[in-house]
């Protein structure tokens, strides 16, 4: 069976840049007779009282020239009228074709926008499968290196998500059990693997984007012993009852942040920004606070027996209780700090003429080098 072809259907533009030529056209066919016969019309028609045996063959071609004239005028009028017209609609179509590629335009991006979506929404699952998987670290591994890969691709609000899994995941594999008012005893055993990647992972995130310093993280009672958070940006963070013995801190930004009973022994905290943290009952022996801003934070009741102040900056710091058994405070600013006994400050190990100490106290001697 022969199927015949349907004849191709115009598209709707084909006719719009046609019927000006035809309107031209008709345009130039009426005006032809017009200019022709219009003219005599007018002399010898549409006033047969001029057509008189007194006019001359001179004042009939000037007539005729006259009509003739007021044809052409008509005529040229009618041709710049229909001009202005035709640009205005012109005008009209280009104006009409740009909103109409700008909203092909949208609807691309919009496509678009959807289909990364779904692919991004697609990999997310796809990693948080790998993340739970119980069987292999390594899998686990690709799971929260393909969520940190999601969280830099992301929206803020997608990230600030990511952060919140992350979280979660430390919360759950690397949680500890507390009583109130007590700690656990230290555990020795090395950090899992895809524990220590999930700290290190979200110590990159919370420092690498544009919303750095404001994302909402919870590790409420994590055991992140020995992990690497140098320059991690945890501003306001839930990490009571936290263990972060060891831990690499340096430069961390820990504003605000909300830090009963956490335990801080031999951690290194060199240049961390603590300003205003809460660390009542804080376990900080031994741990590396030179030239840490402790600023207004609440030290009170925390042990920060044989820790290293040098040059730390305690202006206003609440340390009502606080330990201070063989801690060096060597050019340490203690203007201001609230709380303190001489007995309390005198325990300590090292002191020098640069130290600063609260107002009302004068060391018994201006330099302590240790014994």
């Amino acid at each position: 069976m022969t199927v015949i072809p349907e004849p191709p259907v115009p598209h709707p533009g084909q006719w719009h840049r046609t019927w000006p030529w035809l309107c031209a056209s008709l345009f130039v066919l009426v005006s032809i007779p017009l200019i022709l016969w219009a003219p005599a019309w007018m002399v010898f028609g549409a006033f047969p009282w001029n057509h008189t045996t007194d006019s001359t063959s001179v004042e009939w071609a000037n007539a005729l020239t006259a009509a003739r004239q007021s044809v052409l005028w008509t005529l040229g009028g009618l041709v710049a009228l229909v001009g202005v017209v035709l640009s205005l609609y012109r005008n009209r179509r280009e104006h009409l074709s740009v909103q109409l590629e700008q909203h092909r335009q949208f609807l691309d991006k919009d496509r678009q926008r959807l289909e990364s979506d779904r692919h991004w929404t697609s990999r997310y699952t796809d990693a948080i499968g790998q993340l739970g998987d119980v069987k292999s670290v390594s899998v686990r591994l690709g799971g929260i290196y393909a969520l940190e890969r999601l969280a830099s691709e992301a929206a803020v609000a997608d990230r600030q998500t990511i952060l919140d899994v992350l979280a979660a995941y430390l919360r759950e594999s690397a949680s500890m059990e507390h009583q109130k008012g007590h700690l656990p005893p230290p555990t020795e055993d090395e950090m899992s693997t895809d524990t220590a990647a999930v700290a290190t992972v979200l110590a990159r995130l919370t420092q690498s984007h544009e919303n750095a310093g404001y994302w909402n993280i919870n590790l409420h009672g994590v055991d992140l012993h020995g992990a690497n958070l140098e320059g991690a940006r945890l501003p306001s963070a839930h990490l009571d009852y936290a263990n972060l013995e060891h831990a690499n801190l340096r430069f961390a930004v820990l504003e605000d942040a909300g830090m009963h009973f956490v335990r801080l022994t031999d951690a290194d905290l060199h240049n961390a920004n603590c300003r205003g943290a809460h660390l009542p009952d804080a376990a900080l022996s031994g741990a590396s606070l030179g030239s840490a801003d402790l600023s207004n934070a609440y030290l009170n009741r925390s042990d920060l027996s044989r820790s290293h102040l040098s040059h730390a900056t305690l202006t206003g710091a609440n340390l009502s209780g606080a330990i201070f058994d063989g801690a060096h405070l060597n050019g340490a600013d203690l203007s201001q700090a609230t709380g303190t006994t001489f007995e309390q400050l005198e325990a300590a190990e090292m002191w020098d003429e640069s130290t600063r100490w609260p107002d009302g106290h004068t060391p018994s001697i201006p330099a302590k080098t240790g014994s």
